[in-house]
């Protein structure tokens, strides 16, 4: 139990914290220099209680901020630690965790074999560091090569020893840049987020249901979109009868006459006598919005749009189904519309 409890830590460590900017201190990135008269305090599993920068002149320094909570960091503590005994005081390992006790320290390190005799030093919370460098994930390390300059910011999969004898070597480096997004709301729409934010990700495959959209003019159906590769489908502003009618037969040119609605109010269906219909349609139609892979057939993207549409009109508490009916010796499709509260509304009367 004990190491499942770890794992699950582990896993949540990343949600909900945030290491960033507490000072007036500029965060530094790649290019810069950390100040050469820096003393880094309060640090722990080191003879010394200060370590002062301008001693570690000539040395690549790697600065490695980890969690008390998560258990793949502290495992890559030993691999540090060997990886700085093997290079023969040519790098040093500096270690930052959000440890504010060193008795807790200890004994969490105590806890793991590969990291009891850990010869790192831990610095334990250090503001001045994390405002030169704020992260929301780890581990989170920062490489100085031996002139103080900062070469790369990354995750944990780059701690190796070739990595470590490139910057040794003094060779150009083009890891990619760790960013962390420091202001995430998670409370906020995932893909109104995205939109936002520097290098934005390419969103690929979604369906999306929303109220009346204002000013928007726009042909529905399904186009390709080859520069992105997607096929779009939009339907903007149509009323659920129209929806309701693509769902159970892919059209949406259905009359009102084909409908019977068991409904506790028929207004949010059709025009009363008594609305202007633009008022109407804007309290009343949806646009719907589906983004699915480039090349499906025709047949593949209507049977999932019917049975995606399906899908956000019961989460809406309304059910469809389909009658086929004759009128004048033709067969014509018949929809009735049964809303979940009505049926509620019935079994109390």
């Amino acid at each position: 139990m004990q190491v499942l409890r770890w794992a699950l830590l582990a896993l949540l460590w990343p949600a909900g914290i945030t290491y960033a900017q507490t000072t007036n201190i500029q965060p530094l990135t790649i290019g810069d220099t950390l100040p050469p008269d820096l003393i880094l305090e309060n640090v722990a599993n080191y003879p010394a209680s200060k370590i002062h920068l301008s001693d570690l002149k000539g040395k690549l320094i790697i600065l490695d901020f980890w969690g008390k909570y998560c258990s793949p960091c502290i495992h890559a503590l030993h691999k540090l630690d060997s990886l700085q005994k093997a290079s023969n005081g040519k790098v040093q390992v500096i270690t930052i965790s959000d440890f504010k006790d060193k008795d807790d320290l200890y004994k969490t390190l105590r806890r793991f074999k590969k990291t009891e005799t850990l010869s790192l030093p831990v610095i334990l919370g250090n503001e001045q560091l994390i405002s030169y460098f704020p992260y929301t994930l780890v581990s989170h390390l920062v490489w100085i090569d031996t002139n103080g300059i900062i070469k790369a910011i990354t995750g944990g999969e780059y701690i190796t020893g070739s990595n470590m004898q490139e910057m040794l070597d003094g060779k150009s480096v083009n890891w990619p840049v760790k960013k962390d997004v420091l202001d995430f709301d998670y409370k906020k729409p995932l893909l109104d987020y995205a939109q936002s934010i520097e290098g934005r990700p390419r969103s690929l495959y979604y369906s999306s249901l929303s109220s009346y959209m204002e000013g928007i003019s726009a042909p529905n159906g399904t186009y390709n979109d080859s520069a992105r590769g997607v096929s779009v489908t939009l339907f903007y502003n149509i009323s659920i009868l129209k929806l309701v009618a693509l769902a159970l037969d892919y059209s949406h040119l259905a009359k009102r006459e084909q409908f019977t609605l068991n409904v506790c109010d028929t207004t949010k269906y059709v025009t009363a006598a008594s609305q202007y219909r633009t008022e109407w349609i804007k309290d009343n139609t949806y646009s719907y919005y589906a983004q699915l892979p480039i090349g499906l057939s025709a047949k593949e993207i209507e049977t999932f749009l019917r049975t995606d549409i399906i899908r956000w009109l019961n989460l809406m508490g309304i059910y469809a189904e389909k009658e086929m009916k004759y009128i004048n010796g033709m067969p014509q499709s018949h929809y009735v519309i049964t809303e979940k509260a009505f049926g509620k509304l019935k079994a109390a009367d």
